[in-house]
């Protein structure tokens, strides 16, 4: 055995899992509902939050079987489904280090030691987040991340699209169909799109680009209703 292996107290010295997962999102929770069902004992470690980004989530019309449901309230029922499978989990349990040679398999956590036959790893990923006052206020009424998720809820409104990628122009495009009028904003005066993609996106008609402009500041009262956008050059503000 490795000489540097943690000596944290492990969960149960006999238990040892059929499977643990980690990561409680939706991929997470579903798989668990599936391998619980099989007759696997499962367990779920999960670092922060059960439900992943559905717990930011406002607002969901476009999952089959539900016209309208919150994302926190989808997701409980996420949770409890995977629970009266007969799935357990762990939370706060940030999983930290993996021994993945040996049969059983080990994980720990800061404070413990678990083990099992198989490890299966939904830890999703981040997106990249705007770091100015009111992206982390009004995410989920009026700040999005995923505009094919949610821009049918913006549909024939004004929106600002910020970004500097190829990614960004892709949302712009499919956006184009959806909304009045998109102003956006790079952020930045040397973007990593093309020149061709950039005229592609502005060709649409109805976006207008701030090219050396930079978000600055999201405000409103229940709902965004302005951004402010600075000049990267002279400072100088608009909304």
């Amino acid at each position: 055995m490795n000489s540097q292996r943690p000596f944290f107290p492990s969960e149960d010295a006999e238990q040892v899992h059929d499977v643990i997962i980690v990561g409680a999102g939706p991929a997470g929770l579903a798989a668990a509902v599936y391998l619980a069902r099989a007759n696997k004992k499962v367990l779920i470690l999960e670092a922060e939050n059960p439900s992943g980004r559905l717990h930011d989530a406002k607002l969901i019309e476009n999952y089959p079987g539900f016209g309208s449901i919150s994302g926190p309230e989808l997701a409980d029922r996420m949770i409890k489904q995977a629970e009266s499978a007969g799935a357990g989990i762990a939370c706060p349990a940030r999983a930290i280090r993996f021994e993945l040679l040996g049969d059983p398999k080990l994980i720990w956590t800061r404070d413990k030691e678990y083990r099992t036959r198989a490890v299966l790893l939904a830890i999703g990923v981040q997106r990249k987040r705007l770091e100015i006052r009111g992206a982390r206020e009004f995410l989920g009424i009026g700040v999005s991340y995923c505009p094919v998720c949610d821009g049918t809820l913006f549909r024939g409104q004004d929106i600002v699209l910020v970004g500097e990628d190829e990614e960004t122009i892709a949302d712009g495009l499919y956006l184009s169909q959806l909304v009045n009028r998109i102003h956006f904003v790079p952020g930045t005066t040397a973007p990593n799109y093309t020149p061709e993609a950039l005229g592609n996106l502005l060709s649409r008609g109805n976006v207008q680009l701030w090219r050396t402009y930079e978000a600055a500041e999201i405000m409103g009262t229940n709902v965004v209703e302005k951004v402010n956008i600075r000049d990267l050059n002279s400072k100088d503000e608009k909304h």
